[in-house]
């Protein structure tokens, strides 16, 4: 495990860390994958229950495929989207329990 001088080590990994960090900043894609936690699921079940329009869901579930957090399997017709790597909710787990503690400081 790196520490933290050797994470900051070099502008490459800061640009890595900049692009991983601001796709997770957008609400609807870690609603998605919090969704997918469950279990893999189709673009109409995703867009259903979290209340978002299907073509966005796309774009959003096209954006976690490209960083390598959800992966698609096609299973008759249909694709169903599922977490590719548990890390992920790991890391938003601890973001959250994170998140909670300096909100209550304030």
């Amino acid at each position: 495990m790196k520490t933290k001088k050797a994470l900051y080590k070099d502008l490459k990994t800061c640009i890595e860390l900049s692009e991983f960090i601001t796709a997770l900043a957008n609400p609807k894609r870690v609603a998605i994958i919090c969704f997918l936690k469950s279990g893999p699921k189709n673009v109409s079940t995703i867009s259903k229950t979290l209340n978002i329009p299907q073509s966005s869901i796309s774009i959003h579930l096209n954006n976690l495929r490209y960083k390598g957090w959800v992966k698609k399997e096609k299973k008759g017709r249909e694709v169903f989207y599922k977490i590719s790597d548990k890390k992920i909710i790991s890391l938003l787990e601890d973001l959250s329990k994170q998140f909670l503690i300096i909100k209550e400081r304030r």
